[in-house]
Formats: C-alpha cells, sequence, structure tokens
C-alpha cells in the first residue's frame, strides 16, 4: 500500500499534468459549446412551453364550462292545484277508496275503512297520488299506475 504522502505526490503530478496539457482546453471548450442552447432548441422549447399552457387552460375552462355550470333547479310542488286534464288521467275517487278498503282486508284490517281521502301532487314530481287515511293507517297510491306506494300503520298488532 502507498502511504498518505506517496499518493499525494502521485495526485499532484496528475494535476500538473492536466493543467499542463492541451487536452484540457479541449475538453472545456467542448463541453462548453454543448451546454449552449442554440436558437432553435430554444424556439422549439418556448413553443413546446407555450402549447402546454395554453391547452391546459383550455381544458381547464372546458372542465369548468361542464362540471360548474348554471346547476340545475328543482322545483317543489307543495300546493300546486291539479289540472283537468291531470285528473282524467287518475283514478277516480271510488275506485282509489275500493283499491284502499282491499288492501286494507289484506293486511288484516278488516274492521276498517278509508276515512279520508286526497287527490295530492307528489312532493318532488309531477305524478299525482291518493293519500288515504283510517283510524289506525295511511295510505298512498300512484293514481295513474294504480299501484300501493306506501303504507304507514299505527296499530301494534301488524
Amino acid at each position: 500500500m502507498k502511504s498518505n504522502n506517496e499518493y499525494l505526490k502521485e495526485v499532484y503530478e496528475k494535476k500538473s499534468e492536466l493543467i499542463s496539457s492541451k487536452e484540457k482546453d479541449e475538453f472545456y471548450n467542448i463541453r462548453f459549446k454543448k451546454m449552449k442552447k442554440s436558437p432553435l432548441k430554444i424556439a422549439a422549447m418556448f413553443v413546446i412551453t407555450l402549447g402546454l399552457t395554453i391547452g391546459v387552460g383550455y381544458c381547464g375552462t372546458v372542465a369548468y364550462q361542464k362540471i360548474w355550470k348554471e346547476p340545475k333547479k328543482y322545483t317543489f310542488s307543495v300546493n300546486e292545484k291539479i289540472t283537468e286534464d291531470e285528473k282524467e288521467k287518475c283514478i277516480s275517487a271510488e275506485e282509489a277508496n275500493k283499491k284502499g278498503n282491499e288492501y286494507l282486508k289484506q293486511v288484516g284490517l278488516e274492521g276498517e275503512t278509508i276515512i279520508n281521502q286526497n287527490l295530492e301532487k307528489e312532493f318532488l314530481s309531477d305524478k299525482n297520488e291518493w293519500c288515504m287515511a283510517s283510524k289506525v293507517a295511511t295510505i298512498t297510491i300512484d293514481a295513474q299506475s294504480r299501484r300501493l306506494k306506501k303504507h304507514y300503520s299505527s296499530n301494534l298488532e301488524l
């Protein structure tokens, strides 16, 4: 193994050889020439950067318009009147009463009958429904499709 002094001598000799040689100057000149940017490369980088910036900006505005456009408005039909045309499409009060009483018998409330019934608009849509009540149950029937929609009974035996 070499001692520290021998190793340092060798390093200094190689350094002095490099400093005196022409290869060093040529090496640095080649290195710096490669690092210089040509106008063509600068123009290409500018065009690519500009294109990416414009593309991201355009995509951002398109996404903003699609996502955050005017929000959809929902209307509630709380106290809306039912027109005569809509009433003609619905089942009659007698038919709704008959269906309600039949359903009460099906669920075991044979002594119960419908006391009150109203034709109303559904809360979140334009559909009409018959809301019927007896002493212990409430029934909602779709007025156009004649299907039972909801049933609630306060009778503890059910």
